[in-house]
């Protein structure tokens, strides 16, 4: 009888154990998958900003010729 209410014991601590792990698992796949979405909205908003910084200094000069050719 108490060799049975050992081994429930250490079944039971093994299953708080498992809990425990599962837990500290879980919330640092979350942590992780939390920084990852925020750099990933950093990194779109520097290559959005980046793109229109680009495409305006490869425009200057076209707006230059439509605003001359309204000009004239």
């Amino acid at each position: 009888m108490q060799d049975e209410l050992k081994a429930d014991k250490v079944k039971q601590a093994a299953m708080i154990e498992r809990g425990k792990l599962a837990r500290e698992l879980h919330d640092g796949t979350v942590q992780m998958l939390l920084l990852l979405s925020i750099k990933l909205n950093e990194f779109e908003k520097k290559t959005t900003l980046n793109r229109m910084k680009i495409f305006k200094k490869s425009n200057v000069g076209l707006v230059k010729i439509l605003r001359k050719g309204r000009l004239e």
